[in-house]
């Protein structure tokens, strides 16, 4: 992941977009270099916050943006975000599952399982992501993995569609 994020970090450089700023601090959180992770967030929050303004109905832009915030060690701004972000019915199931992942973060395993199944009936199926997630609650794997066998099964009958 570091040579990931020297190459993001040279995209950064050359184009600050929320995006690019994202791919850089997605790899710099593989590294568990939360130092480096915290101030990079912080520089990028200016970034995000202006895209947001710019994009006020996307929930792919805010997702990232409670992320940053989490990253940049505002934990209570990430769970607002997150907060106001579930109280929606136009999620998809990629925000979903990220969404769950952020409040795994955070401790809340319980919420992280029930937005992951959120995502799935919201048409996640990131069968290998499902396959490599870790929880950070082991108490929650048997229902990741039940998460997982129902991914598998409605894959399946959709490639008879």
């Amino acid at each position: 992941y570091e040579e990931a994020a020297t190459i993001f970090e040279q995209s950064v450089a050359l184009h600050e977009t929320a995006a690019t700023y994202f791919n850089l601090l997605v790899s710099i959180s593989e590294l568990d270099d939360k130092e480096r992770l915290s101030l990079v967030a912080t520089k990028a929050l200016p970034i995000f916050k202006k895209e947001v303004l710019q994009n006020p109905h996307s929930s792919h832009l805010k997702m990232m943006l409670a992320h940053i915030y989490f990253w940049a060690d505002h934990s209570e701004k990430a769970l607002s975000e997150v907060d106001q972000l579930i109280a929606r019915s136009d999620l998809d199931g990629f925000v979903l599952f990220n969404i769950g992942g952020l409040y795994g973060l955070m401790g809340n395993h319980a919420m992280n399982i029930t937005l992951i199944k959120r995502a799935v009936e919201n048409g996640f199926r990131g069968i290998e992501v499902l396959r490599n997630f870790k929880l950070q609650d082991p108490e929650h794997n048997d229902e990741l993995e039940h998460i997982l066998r129902m991914v598998e099964e409605k894959i399946k009958e959709e490639q008879k569609i």
